[in-house]
């Protein structure tokens, strides 16, 4: 199994706090975004984790990585965008990698700013049970809140439906940005690119894959931050201040 880091945005709705740093690496507790990322990742042991980020803060990564000392394989894959207005999208960087790296056996992408202490190996466990893609799921257990994600239903394990800031969402069930997919995912998600969408929509592709594949979904119930605003990063910092966390 391999891993795909995306940090590859710019993160413009942080404010000045990203101006010259990727959110990854603000700080979290004593650590930064990204080392709770890949603390999340180790329990999967891939052969090899791929970060992928832009041409602006390609150097801060690479200094990151040189100083990396955990149990992971890294490789920072550089897109070539300085700004927002040349960024290629989340869904362009995963389909590159997929096609220019070739990755081993089922892949798993992880957003570089969705923080978790969640048992990710249990998403694993899953797909080895029965080969199905596979999608983390977390209960924000309020359905004002729901609005404001892409929200599936379930039939069991099975995503019957998936739903980007529904008005009236059908659950409390949020999807994330860690996801687990086969190689035929993987070729599900090339095919999505050729249609000429919209390529940083993580949810519109994640709803056209539920459509016309089997996707299952894991719930889980202890903590998750996407990482996208000063509020969410607060949430997050004081989180991990607290004893309930990770690292």
């Amino acid at each position: 199994m391999d891993v795909i880091v995306l940090a590859g945005g710019f993160a413009t709705r942080m404010g000045p706090i990203t101006q010259d740093i990727p959110k990854q690496l603000l700080p979290l507790g004593n650590q930064t975004i990204i080392d709770y990322v890949l603390k999340s990742i180790e329990s999967l042991n891939p052969t090899q984790t791929f970060i992928s980020t832009n041409s602006k803060f390609v150097n801060h990564l690479e200094d990151f990585i040189k100083n990396y000392n955990g149990p992971l394989s890294l490789e920072l894959i550089e897109e070539q965008a300085l700004d927002e207005s040349e960024k290629k999208g989340a869904l362009s960087s995963i389909g590159d990698i997929i096609v220019n790296k070739k990755p081993k056996g089922p892949l798993f992408v992880a957003g570089g700013d969705n923080v978790s202490n969640f048992d990710l190996s249990k998403m694993v466990r899953h797909y080895e049970s029965n080969q199905n893609d596979t999608l983390a799921l977390y209960d924000v257990k309020d359905y004002s809140l729901a609005k404001l994600y892409g929200i599936v239903t379930l039939d069991g394990c099975k995503i019957t439906n998936l739903k980007e800031k529904p008005s009236t969402p059908s659950s409390t069930l949020a999807s994330t940005a860690l996801w687990l997919l086969s190689s035929s995912g993987q070729q599900s998600l090339l095919n999505y690119l050729d249609l000429g969408v919209e390529k940083d929509s993580m949810g519109a592709f994640m709803s056209y894959h539920c459509k016309h594949e089997h996707v299952d979904g894991i719930v889980y119930n202890n903590s998750w931050f996407d990482i996208g605003s000063p509020e969410s990063y607060q949430a997050a910092k004081e989180w991990a201040n607290s004893e309930d966390t990770l690292i």
